[in-house]
């Protein structure tokens, strides 16, 4: 199965970005990425099933959670 990566600002973010799929029923783990897929802050972010890009990504801008997309 194809995995879909955000990496975002800081750790803090990525929890609360778990969180947020979490609640909406998505699953994801937090994931220390590649330091050459995050451009400053952290090299943290949450890895999900490519299947739910869309749906997290609008999570994610309806919560202001600002983040950079790679697939495994």
């Amino acid at each position: 199965m194809k995995t879909s990566v955000f990496t975002v600002g800081s750790v803090t973010y990525a929890i609360k970005a778990k969180r947020l799929l979490a609640r909406e029923g998505l699953t994801s783990k937090l994931v220390k990425t590649d330091a050459s897929k995050s451009t400053g802050g952290c090299a943290y972010g949450i890895e999900f099933p490519t299947k739910d890009l869309y749906a997290a990504a609008s999570i994610m801008r309806s919560a202001g959670i600002y983040y950079q997309h790679y697939e495994k």
